[in-house]
């Protein structure tokens, strides 16, 4: 093992991170130094340790947008193309700990090649252990507003499997880090293959009318060809604190957590803290919503100022057949604490599991827990990747 050290003037090995990453050997630490690195970071197929001298002393910060380039693609997804600060790829095994990744709202790039999203951090078909990491600035907007665009996210880790172009299960962990000033998603963690685990972080949101922006999404269902092996997920939140989520334009939408598409009976979610700050919405905001996805355990989570507290939701109708449970949750000042909201035009009803609560139902659901009376169908402009 090796330790090559960056630095921005005096004695080091390498004056840019990337000249360090390129020079790496598996097993080497790169070691960098207090400073701002204005630099894509691309790891491709190396096992390495990237370690700064902490968050908010080493930065490694977005290129001006139209000096960026794409460091990776998935042809999977609707928005191919891919630009991030730090990219992880090809099968790499990276720890990133210790620095802050600024996007600095570089995300309006000029003349890509295809639709794209922009990331503080992208991981695609690697392992990666990201822990105590500023990831902040995945936007397209300059100043305190996001951008109304469906893309853009602070941190997102994507593993496919073989018919998809990916090399096999990947694992990726994210701890003790800050997200904030993303566009559409704080951590988006998608694909059959991965395993996510996701925990005391803290994710802050944008008081924004402009988006339904999501404080971490797990799965989702569109790729380029049918779902592009998106959904799936297998996924452990715990601990996480998601403050300041919601959309107060008509939309509405957001969500402190959301689990889209498929099989979620490896996806708990515990021991969260999430707090909503619009005024209730037509279309309705939610602490923690479960779209067209089966199964999944939420519990011990404390849900506080969305329109529903958690939200268990057949968008395409005929999807739904096993429980959420849920047990010990705290609900304060949410409009109803437990939305169930069956597909108009499906026949499968939705069921539910877990603990007492007032006995409402609605249409099909066949549930014992108090149940949001039908709106106007939504259109919850979930993040398709």
């Amino acid at each position: 093992m090796t330790i090559r050290t960056v630095g921005l003037g005096g004695t080091f090995d390498f004056s840019s991170i990337q000249a360090a990453v390129d020079a790496a050997g598996n097993g080497d630490t790169i070691e960098i130094a207090a400073g701002t690195y204005r630099e894509q970071v691309t790891v491709d197929g190396k096992n390495i340790t990237i370690h700064g001298a902490g968050s908010g002393q080493t930065i490694i910060e977005a290129p001006d947008a139209a000096s960026l380039v794409s460091n990776a693609s998935d042809s999977n997804a609707p928005r191919q193309t891919k630009y991030a600060v730090v990219t992880v790829k090809g099968d790499a095994d990276v720890t990133i700990a210790g620095v802050t990744v600024d996007g600095r709202d570089q995300a309006s790039i000029p003349n890509p090649p295809t639709n794209y999203d922009f990331m503080a951090i992208y991981v695609l078909n690697s392992d990666a252990h990201i822990d105590g990491v500023v990831a902040k600035g995945a936007d397209e907007l300059a100043g305190a507003d996001v951008s109304g665009i469906q893309r853009n996210h602070a941190i997102l880790a994507t593993s496919h499997d073989a018919a998809h172009g990916g090399t096999g299960a990947h694992t990726v962990e994210i701890e003790n880090s800050t997200v904030s000033g993303f566009q559409k998603t704080g951590i988006f963690v998608n694909g059959s293959t991965l395993t996510a685990n996701i925990h005391d972080n803290t994710i802050v949101g944008t008081h924004t009318a402009n988006t339904a922006q999501n404080g971490i999404q797990v799965g989702s269902l569109f790729g380029a060809v049918g779902d592009g092996d998106f959904s799936g997920t297998h996924a452990t939140i715990d601990h996480n604190t998601i403050t300041d989520i919601g959309n107060s334009g008509p939309a509405g939408s957001a969500s402190g957590i959301i689990v889209f598409s498929g099989d979620a009976s490896t996806v708990s979610i515990t021991n969260n803290t999430l707090t909503g700050w619009a005024a209730p919405q037509a279309n309705g905001n939610s602490g923690i919503t479960f779209v067209d996805s089966n199964g999944g355990a939420v519990t011990g989570n404390t849900i506080s100022g969305f329109d529903a507290g958690l939200n268990v939701l057949d968008q395409f109708g005929g999807t739904l057949h096993t429980p959420v449970s849920h047990s010990g949750n705290i609900y304060n000042n949410d409009v109803v604490n437990i939305a169930l909201e069956p597909n108009p035009a499906g026949t499968t009803g939705l069921t539910f599991s877990g603990s007492e609560g007032p006995r409402r139902a609605h249409r099909q659901c066949r549930c014992r827990h108090a149940v949001r009376p039908r709106r106007q169908r939504r259109d919850r402009r979930r993040q398709r990747d």
